[in-house]
């Protein structure tokens, strides 16, 4: 879950699926598909401001989310 590579890291089903995410629950996490997340423009801004306090430059993070990575490198 804590890779830095995408291609390496977990996936939503994996995680889903792992008993220590299911620890102390009756049954597993519901079945959501990765796309079915959806994130307003309010929670998209509050995450950007928060980015920002860690020190993260706004810049950076859209760039890495463009690109769909953690690095906002070539």
């Amino acid at each position: 879950m804590l890779t830095v590579d995408p291609a390496k890291r977990a996936t939503m089903t994996d995680i889903k699926a792992d008993p220590w995410i299911n620890e102390g629950y009756h049954s597993p996490l519901c079945d959501l598909s990765e796309a079915a997340i959806v994130v307003t423009p309010e929670q998209h801004a509050y995450v950007l401001h928060k980015m920002e306090r860690l020190g993260v430059p706004r810049e950076v993070v859209e760039k890495c989310l463009e690109q769909n990575s953690t690095r906002a490198g070539p």
